[in-house]
């Protein structure tokens, strides 16, 4: 199966400045003028994003993206623009309706997006089924739900404390801040991103939650529950979606 490799879309202005004593004011205004006045850069970005939407590989707005992509090339001048294939990648995959509520005993709405390359849920109405609520502290325990969760709706009890939050989201460092930044010694090697590193008790909870996800997905993958809901790390209405198998995921 033919697949498609991203356009990298950008404008970009070349020129050849010759090396002079003093540079060449008037090409200087020129360049300040471009980039100031005349710059198409949010123009590009709205079209690449707001117009074509979700751009998950071979989705239908990613082949929008790409068209448009061609097409402005094409518009520059540019000759025997293409998109290309890359080889096999797999199934496409996009969103045509996500709603979730709860009806009973009283309704609320909730605030959720289903995970991309997820599945259908069972039927087209509203979705009638036992709600099961996973209390597990390790892999072993998740074994005692082994066999229960075929064609139900599935939460994992979490114990985060939700906070109210009273910081502005955006920061100006100060100078001190700055400075100590600049001064910060390198990552030693063999550290990776927020993985726990030198410390044995730190390593061992990370893997136990390793081993407690990977335990928790092959139970979903083997049972097939008709939904699975999960909690984000983001708060206040703001919902982080990663890859996964047939799950929704709500604000907390």
């Amino acid at each position: 199966m033919k697949k498609i490799l991203l356009i990298g879309l950008c404008q970009a202005s070349f020129i050849l400045l010759f090396a002079q004593k003093d540079g060449d004011e008037a090409v200087i205004s020129k360049l300040k003028e471009e980039g100031m006045k005349n710059s198409q850069v949010m123009d590009h970005a709205f079209y690449l994003t707001d117009v074509s939407g979700p751009r998950l590989t071979a989705s239908p707005g990613f082949m929008n993206a790409a068209k448009w992509a061609k097409s402005k090339l094409e518009s520059w001048g540019l000759k025997n623009a293409q998109i290309e294939s890359w080889g096999d990648f797999g199934k496409g995959w996009q969103q045509e309706r996500c709603y979730i509520a709860m009806t009973k005993p009283y309704y609320v709405p909730f605030i959720g997006q289903s995970k991309a390359w997820t599945g259908s849920t069972p039927g087209k109405g509203i979705m009638n089924a036992e709600v099961l609520l996973i209390k597990a502290k390790d892999s072993a325990e998740l074994m005692q739900y082994a066999g229960k969760l075929k064609g139900k709706i599935v939460l994992v009890w979490s114990n985060d404390t939700i906070r109210p939050t009273f910081k502005a989201d955006a920061t100006r460092y100060t100078d001190e801040e700055l400075d100590k930044m600049a001064k910060a010694e390198p990552r030693q090697a063999g550290q990776r991103g927020n993985r726990p590193q030198g410390n044995p008790d730190a390593m061992n909870a990370f893997r136990a939650r390793q081993a407690f996800t990977r335990v928790l997905n092959n139970l979903y993958l083997q049972e097939k529950p008709a939904l699975v809901l999960s909690t984000s790390r983001g708060n206040e209405g703001t919902i982080f979606v990663l890859l996964k198998h047939r799950q929704m995921l709500f604000c907390r």
